[in-house]
C-alpha cells in the first residue's frame, strides 16, 4: 500500500506531486502515515487575498487510488513577537470587528447561504478591517471558510464567558478549545485562538 499527495492551485494546475513509502498494514493494524515535499512558488494566503490550494491525498493499493481526501487550505506564516503580530514576514496593525458568532442576517437568522456569509465578511475587509473577533464561542464551519475565501483573520473563542471560570467549567472550556482547533486545524484564517 502507498500513498500519493497532490497540491492543486486556484487553477485546478497540479503544483506538485509526490508520495510516501510504501507499506504493509495488518488486519486491525492502525498506522500514521506521512509525507513530505518543498514546494516553490507558493501565492500565500493573506489579509484581503484569500489564496486557498487543494490537497488531494490519496491512498494507493497496487498503484491504484481506492480512496481519495481532499482538504482545502491556504499556507501564511505567522509570529508573535516584540509585541507585534507578523503575517507573512511583516508587522500587521490588528483592527476590525467584535462579530456576534451567529453572524445572523434579519429575517433569515443564522439559515444564510455561502454567498451571502462571503459578502457580509468580505464587507469587513473592504471596510479596511482585518480581524474579526467572534464573540464567545467558535463561529459556523460556513464563516470560517468564509474568510478563509475572502482574507479576513479570525481571532476563534471556543465557549468563553464574561469572566475566568474554575473547576468543572475550565475544564469544559479546555475540552471545547481542544476540540475546535483539531475541527478547524486547516484553516489559514484562524491564527488567534
Amino acid at each position: 500500500m502507498g500513498y500519493k499527495v497532490d497540491l492543486v492551485d486556484l487553477n485546478g494546475k497540479t503544483i506538485k506531486s509526490f508520495t510516501g513509502e510504501n507499506i504493509t498494514i495488518q488486519p486491525g493494524e492502525t498506522k500514521t502515515l506521512s509525507a513530505k515535499s518543498r514546494v516553490a512558488g507558493l501565492n500565500f494566503w493573506s489579509w484581503g487575498y484569500g489564496y486557498l490550494y487543494q490537497v488531494k491525498t490519496s491512498l494507493l493499493v497496487n498503484d491504484q487510488p481506492v480512496d481519495v481526501v481532499t482538504t482545502k487550505t491556504g499556507f501564511r506564516k505567522t509570529a508573535f513577537k516584540d509585541g507585534m503580530i507578523y503575517l507573512n514576514d511583516r508587522v500587521m496593525m490588528v483592527h476590525g470587528y467584535a462579530q456576534r458568532t451567529s453572524n445572523e442576517w434579519p429575517a433569515l437568522g443564522t439559515s444564510v447561504p455561502a454567498w451571502m456569509s462571503d459578502y457580509s465578511n468580505g464587507l469587513m475587509v473592504e471596510s479596511g478591517g482585518n480581524l474579526v473577533r467572534w464573540m464567545h464561542i467558535a463561529p459556523s464551519k460556513q464563516d470560517v471558510e468564509s474568510c478563509d475565501r475572502v482574507g479576513l483573520i479570525q481571532a476563534m473563542p471556543a465557549g468563553d464567558a464574561e469572566k475566568d471560570v474554575e473547576g468543572t467549567r475550565w475544564d469544559q472550556r479546555v475540552a471545547v478549545m481542544h476540540d475546535a482547533i483539531i475541527y478547524n486545524r486547516n484553516n489559514p484564517s484562524i491564527i488567534f485562538l
